[in-house]
């Protein structure tokens, strides 16, 4: 959840935000806008052509072992068929993972 941090470039405590563009209330949007990577800004809108950077979305971490590690690689992989990313038909959201 970036709100936090959305809340306090909003709050004028700090310059500088690392959100996801789509944390930007749809209303606050034109009060905001992106760094690129060329030194130019855009739009909030315009978040797939002008980025600082491009990160993973998120990680599957697990203590370091070996064995764990390799169970829980292999469960993966046995419900890759199983759509793991999205809680449709069910009654609440982000069940396993957060829906992509």
């Amino acid at each position: 959840d970036y709100a936090g941090a959305f809340q306090c470039l909003k709050d004028g405590a700090g310059d500088v935000a690392f959100i996801k563009p789509l944390a930007v209330p749809a209303a606050e949007k034109a009060s905001y806008e992106l760094l690129c990577k060329d030194g130019t800004r855009a739009s909030i809108d315009s978040y797939k052509t002008c980025h600082l950077a491009r990160v993973p979305a998120h990680a599957v971490v697990s203590r370091k072992d070996p064995e764990l590690a390799n169970r829980i690689y292999n469960k993966l992989v046995a419900v890759k068929d199983f759509n793991l990313f999205s809680s449709d038909g069910y009654a609440a959201k982000n069940l396993m993972f957060k829906d992509s």
